[in-house]
């Protein structure tokens, strides 16, 4: 049987990537930094999982209290994916990447070898990025030997 990706997990890695309590990735606030939040998590619940809109959306309106629909879930995951599409390298593509990698190896869904992760935000895909939490979020290229120590300390690191 395969393992399914469930809601909490992507609360629990959205909340973590942000560095804030998984509660918080439902706060009701309308700054800009948390409705972004709420858009990455519904974003993600829309592309990882097999669960419907309304669904997503009353999971998130029985934590907050607040009527969420299809509509509105379906609009955050749009905004996302309009991000990454017209910068498919750039820092929403980056982040993307990492925030699925870490949802579907913290459920089980993959197991993924050492050499593959770097610690800290890092990804070595053909290109190791660090992403930056900044507003400008900038994206630095990692030296070899910043990427050979990364590695050396991943298994540590996802706890595997």
């Amino acid at each position: 049987m395969a393992k399914e990706i469930e809601l909490s997990t992507i609360c629990k890695v959205v909340a973590e990537y942000y560095n804030i309590e998984p509660v918080d990735v439902f706060s009701i606030s309308r700054k800009r930094e948390v409705i972004k939040r709420r858009q990455w998590f519904q974003y993600l619940a829309r592309t990882l999982t097999e669960i419907t809109s309304d669904k997503i959306g009353k999971y998130y309106s029985d934590i907050t209290g607040i009527i969420v629909d299809h509509a509105t879930v379906l609009s955050n995951a749009k905004k996302i994916r309009g991000f990454i599409e017209v910068l498919p390298n750039g820092p929403e593509a980056a982040i993307e990447r990492y925030l699925t990698l870490k949802i579907r190896l913290e459920s089980g869904v993959i197991n993924i070898p050492s050499q593959n992760i770097i610690p800290d935000g890092y990804l070595c895909e053909p290109t190791a990025f660090k992403i930056s939490r900044k507003k400008t979020h900038v994206a630095k290229v990692l030296t070899l030997s910043q990427v050979e120590e990364a590695r050396s300390n991943a298994y540590k690191y996802l706890e595997l």
